[in-house]
Parts: C-alpha cells; sequence; structure tokens
C-alpha cells in the first residue's frame, strides 16, 4: 500500500544514514563481484569529510584492487554499480565509484578510474570502510595535474558540455 503522505520519500531521502546505506550495499557488492581482488574500500567526498546533503550530494566510493589491472575489471566496476544504482532511491542513482590498483594509483601503470582530485580526496579524506588501508602508498597529485585536471573538467561542468 502507498503512503498517503507526500512528504514520506522527503522525508527518507532526507535521512542523512541513507547514504551510508548505499555505500554499505555497494561495498557487499563489490566483495561478492570482487572476492580477494578487493583491497580496500572507502568513502569519499561528503561522506567521508563532511558536507553530505542526501538531497543533493553524490555517494562517493573509492575502490583499491591488486595488481595488475585485468580485463574485465571495468566491466565488473560497471555491471556492479549499475546494479546498486537500480536499487530505485535518488542516493543509488547518486554513486559514483573511483578505482585503481597500487600500480596505478602510484602512477606506475595505467588503468582505473581516479582522477586526480580524487586520489587526493582519498589520501586526505579518504574513510576506510572495508580490507586494508593502503593510502599511504598512493601517489599525491601533483599541482599541474590538478590544474589540469580541473580544466579538462570544466567545459563539462560549466558549459553543460555533454562529455
Amino acid at each position: 500500500m502507498t503512503d498517503p503522505d507526500p512528504r514520506h520519500t522527503r522525508d527518507q531521502e532526507a535521512d542523512p544514514h541513507l547514504g551510508e546505506d548505499v555505500l554499505a550495499r555497494a561495498v557487499a557488492a563489490y566483495e561478492a563481484a570482487l572476492g580477494s581482488r578487493l583491497i580496500a574500500g572507502y568513502a569519499l567526498g561528503s561522506l567521508a569529510h563532511g558536507g553530505f546533503s542526501p538531497l543533493v550530494s553524490d555517494v562517493d566510493l573509492g575502490l583499491v584492487l591488486q595488481d595488475p589491472v585485468r580485463a574485465t575489471d571495468r566491466v565488473t566496476i560497471r555491471t556492479v554499480a549499475r546494479s546498486v544504482k537500480a536499487g530505485g532511491s535518488a542516493l543509488d542513482e547518486r554513486l559514483s565509484v573511483f578505482w585503481g590498483t597500487p600500480a596505478t594509483l602510484q602512477g606506475q601503470r595505467p588503468g582505473g578510474r581516479f582522477p586526480p582530485l580524487d586520489r587526493l580526496d582519498l589520501l586526505e579524506y579518504g574513510r576506510l570502510l572495508t580490507g586494508t588501508d593502503v593510502r599511504s602508498a598512493v601517489a599525491r597529485p601533483s599541482h599541474a595535474e590538478l590544474l589540469v585536471a580541473g580544466a579538462e573538467f570544466a567545459p563539462y561542468r560549466l558549459a553543460g558540455e555533454p562529455r
């Protein structure tokens, strides 16, 4: 039976713990899909350093997988993310997953998806959700990397151009 009170959904969406629930479901799904390849999972963004607003914030998750990057990793990451995003809430749909391996996070190998600003967020604010904390081995992005990444992102964000 549906709730006749239209505020019910808004009240649920305003619950700050819903972001943590999305993270917990995502981590469990990635643990099942990746098994022992998953070294660590981290809360990133506003769920890690504060300011989370369930009405507008993304739910940011960082994953560190064992080396080497496998050809199937990207598909696995996307497939699991899609399954979590299909959970039905607006927060489920705003799950953003960043991932890499120790070698990619140290800049030794290409692969993964961990832009410089998100790597910095991992280093400074990442909150370990599962596994072993490996942030000490992550390369700190240089000022130049951050500047270039911001300049590349700006047209998409500010001008609304499609990626």
